[in-house]
């Protein structure tokens, strides 16, 4: 058993083995990155909901249009 300390104590602190370690620490957290990875739904825009009329303007003119036309028609 007094030698087994030693011997562990060697090849925890050995550099390969720590690199070893950390090498494939990182390659297991990108592996569960990838694995759990969704992806976000595209985001819905809202439209507004207040839309204003766009022909307002012409229809207002072309009741005056009428109007006269009516008018001259009478006369």
């Amino acid at each position: 058993m007094s030698t087994l300390f030693p011997i562990i104590k060697t090849v925890i602190t050995d550099p390969k083995v720590i690199i070893t370690t950390v090498l494939i620490l990182l390659y297991f957290e990108i592996v569960t990155v990838i694995v759990h990875y969704r992806k976000k739904p595209p985001v819905k825009r809202r439209k507004p909901s207040y839309i204003p009329p766009a022909n307002d303007g012409e229809k207002k003119d072309e009741s005056n249009a009428e109007g006269e036309n009516s008018a001259e028609e009478d006369s």
